[in-house]
């Protein structure tokens, strides 16, 4: 019996002792990312420099972003060279704790965000020998367009799926799909502004 208590013990303890993942992101975390990207944006352009002339490199790390893991799969490369030691100066700056996490939520903010500008890119190509215009353009902010009820609903229903079936490849998690949307503007603002 002491035995089996013991175990007991030790996989609560255990499980009490794993790093908690959020199963949706949070304000909170896209605040702390908004607030990395005027930071890091210098020296992720001179690594995305890098990455360009490492063909290897460049090929491994374009298959990670179809699977909404780039910055993940860039910040472990990365650990071998010395601008890593200034990333995690700059991303705890930001209100990360680590690379890792930074990375984490990089990636499950442009996975809902590239997931939508899919969608909207598809949606507004026009028709092959078809004189009606596509529905959307390329500037349409999809999440506004969801959430206008003055547009058609059958069209709402059908983006809609749309973007979760994209989100079910490349975001960290479909619970992230209306928390990013909410801010999609505003992380659109910041993201703009670095370009």
């Amino acid at each position: 019996m002491k035995q089996y208590l013991l175990k007991l013990l030790t996989i609560t303890l255990l499980i009490a002792s794993m790093p908690a993942l959020s199963s949706t992101i949070t304000d909170a975390e896209i605040d702390k990312f908004l607030k990395s990207v005027p930071i890091t944006s210098d020296l992720l352009d001179k690594v995305k420099a890098k990455v360009k002339k490492d063909h290897a490199l460049a090929k491994k790390l374009s298959k990670a972003q179809l699977e909404g893991k780039y910055t993940r799969e860039m910040a472990n490369e990365l650990k071998s060279w010395p601008e890593y030691a200034t990333l995690e100066t700059l991303v705890k700056q930001s209100g990360f704790d680590s690379v890792e996490a930074w990375s984490l939520v990089v990636d499950r903010v442009f996975g809902v965000i590239s997931s939508a500008q899919w969608v909207v890119l598809v949606a507004s190509m026009p028709m092959p020998n078809s004189d009606i215009p596509p529905v959307l353009t390329r500037d349409t902010d999809l999440f506004e367009f969801l959430n206008d009820t003055s547009n058609d609903a059958e069209l709402r229903e059908k983006y809609g799926k749309q973007l979760q079936e994209m989100c079910t490849r490349m975001c960290y998690d479909q619970a992230d799909l209306p928390v990013v949307g909410a801010r999609f503007q505003e992380i659109k603002s910041v993201t703009n502004k670095k370009n």
